[in-house]
């Protein structure tokens, strides 16, 4: 991110969070996940869940999608990109079919030799 403003002080589940990509950056961390949801726009719900780890969560979104609203992804963009130990969590704030209201969707990214994959998918319904 070229800049990057958290409000710590927010006991919401996705911190107040102003981030400004930077432009320049690497987008190889972001591919899996951009993958991911272009399966999700075009209705391959049980297709992107087969190229996760886990299994828990997202089985469970492609039969309810979120807040009962079907899994299809109408757009999204990118809120918040954050590089840990293990990998980069990708924060894309997202619309679903039948939705009024933006949801978000996150990612873990991790290198695979040299590529990336997407290893888990979460989203705030998941934690309620």
């Amino acid at each position: 991110m070229l800049y990057r403003l958290e409000d710590e002080g927010c006991a919401c589940l996705v911190p107040a969070t102003i981030a400004i990509p930077n432009p320049f950056r690497d987008r190889s961390p972001e591919r899996p996940a951009i993958e991911l949801l272009r399966l999700l726009e075009w209705d391959q719900c049980e297709v992107a869940v087969a190229k996760l780890a886990n299994e828990v969560y997202p089985t469970e979104f492609c039969r309810r999608g979120v807040s009962d609203v079907s899994p299809h992804v109408t757009h999204w963009y990118l809120r918040d990109r954050v590089t840990e130990r293990r990998g980069v969590r990708l924060t894309y704030t997202v619309w679903f079919s039948g939705q009024s209201r933006s949801s978000w969707l996150w990612f873990l990214t991790v290198p695979d030799g040299q590529r990336w994959k997407a290893l888990y998918m979460g989203n705030e319904v998941w934690f309620e």
